[in-house]
């Protein structure tokens, strides 16, 4: 899994840093001429809180990515520092290459086609493919949102079915004995889940829901919750995950409150 999407990811940053740069000339700062409304600015900054955290989320694939250096490492201390700094730079690469590309779309369209999109639930990509003459440029987009979309089913689909299968297996096995927990059928299980995933996300598909809203309400929230407010709590109550207390401990904490209730707080603003 981590070979794969390495594969797929560099040719991805690539193409989309070139996009970013080729969206320069089509800057238009109209946006920033327009009146200053502070309540305004804080509410679409409590929308975007969420949006953020969600696309920067790469948590689901932590689990396979330790256990592909774990099992290449001599001990766990070495696994632990290569992991770290896979980490390190991935988020680092992300903050840079992604918020360069949102920032270059975005100065590239005006208030108006921004407000369209979101009404018509359509993402940037398809935007801009719409708009776009050039028919390279409507080749390149829908072959960027093609790896797009299978990058994140390695990163985020394999992650989500190993988090669900592990939830249903403590379940299942609450009370059994060691027999049981030998005998339960993990590859069964795994069939079962991985089909229920499959036939979700095609309703989704088909019901085309309005994403902004479900990262806002209730996708964002939950990574939240266990990325930011729970790791808080684990370093302060857990002795041996003391090693991992920062002095940016409280900032996280915080702006995993924020994006929690976020965005309830911005949609009576």
């Amino acid at each position: 899994v981590v070979k794969v999407t390495s594969i797929m990811v560099y040719p991805l940053i690539a193409i989309l840093f070139a996009l970013s740069l080729y969206m320069i000339p089509y800057w238009n700062f109209s946006m920033f001429t327009a009146p200053f409304d502070g309540g305004l600015v804080a509410k679409n900054l409590l929308l975007t809180f969420p949006v953020l955290v969600f696309a920067m989320n790469f948590s689901p694939i932590c689990s396979a990515l330790g256990r592909n250096y774990r099992e290449q490492a001599d001990n766990a201390e070495a696994a632990v520092a290569k992991t770290d700094r896979v980490v390190f730079w991935n988020s680092l690469i992300l903050l840079v290459f992604v918020m360069f590309f949102v920032f270059s779309i975005v100065l590239s369209q005006t208030p108006e086609s921004m407000v369209a999109a979101k009404a018509n639930n359509i993402d940037v990509l398809t935007m801009i493919s719409l708009q776009a003459h050039e028919p390279w440029l409507k080749f390149l987009i829908p072959l960027v949102a093609f790896i797009a979309i299978v990058s994140s089913y390695f990163g985020h689909f394999i992650g989500t079915r190993e988090g669900l299968d592990g939830m249903i297996y403590r379940v299942a096995t609450w009370s059994a004995d060691s027999d049981a927990k030998a005998r339960f059928n993990h590859k069964k299980l795994r069939r079962y889940t991985t089909i229920g995933m499959i036939i979700g996300l095609w309703l989704l598909a088909v019901v085309n829901p309005p994403i902004l809203k479900i990262i806002g309400a209730m996708s964002a929230p939950i990574i939240a919750l266990y990325c930011y407010i729970m790791p808080v709590l684990l370093m302060k109550r857990v002795p041996r995950l003391a090693i991992y207390r920062t002095r940016w401990a409280a900032l996280v904490f915080l702006f995993g409150l924020v994006t929690i209730v976020g965005y309830g707080v911005a949609e009576f603003l």
